[in-house]
């Protein structure tokens, strides 16, 4: 059996072939549903985002008649914009509250998906206060990128902390060899504490 880790202290058990080559052939069918087959490469998450995934709404001060809208839909008034961040950041609590108590009964594997969660509305509270509207998870990334990071408003270890977390709660989701050390989690957990903590200033500011 060998182990791989990563720099996060998260592991990943692959096992060998076992009688009928049924666990090996389950284990190439995961390795191609996430794209990392041997020589295998795909492009970041935030960069294969495309114009469909989000919308943009209406800027400061605009009604919501007057506003621009996609695919007709009315876009948000300004108190709406500030009403969906703060449900946002609400949902984004809720998750870190959920990922706390997994570590503490010692989930930490289901804990990291919590986690993930708990940025990834942070990022919508984000985008919804700036009128941005995204679609999906891509979407929401690709615009929080553009739009916070590359313009040095967050720094570029935010984008990392996003796609690892995702990354992790793909793998705990869907294989079952995925192991989380519980130093590990809770490092990211912390992590994501600031991250939520930070949205909120500036949603707020």
């Amino acid at each position: 059996m060998r182990t791989r880790r990563d720099a996060r202290g998260f592991r990943c058990r692959r096992c060998g072939r076992v009688a009928g080559g049924r666990l090996a052939d389950e284990e190439g069918r995961h390795r191609s549903r996430f794209g990392n087959r041997t020589g295998a490469r795909r492009a970041p998450l935030a960069n294969r985002a495309r114009p469909a995934d989000f919308r943009t709404l209406a800027r400061a001060g605009t009604a919501a008649g007057d506003g621009y809208s996609a695919g007709g839909a009315a876009a948000l008034t300004d108190e709406g914009r500030r009403e969906s961040a703060g449900a946002e950041l609400d949902l984004a609590d809720e998750e870190l509250r959920a990922a706390e108590a997994l570590l503490a009964d010692g989930l930490p594997r289901i804990a990291v998906g919590r986690m993930y969660f708990a940025v990834f509305h942070a990022v919508r509270a984000q985008l919804y206060a700036e009128g941005f509207e995204p679609r999906t998870h891509r979407g929401a990334q690709h615009l929080f990128n553009l739009h916070f990071v590359r313009t040095g408003r967050f720094e570029p270890a935010t984008s990392g902390l996003i796609a690892r977390l995702q990354k992790f709660r793909e793998e705990a989701d869907y294989a079952p060899a995925f192991v989380v050390d519980d130093e590990g989690a809770r490092e990211d957990l912390q992590a994501a504490r600031d991250f939520v903590s930070r949205v909120r200033a500036v949603v707020s500011s």
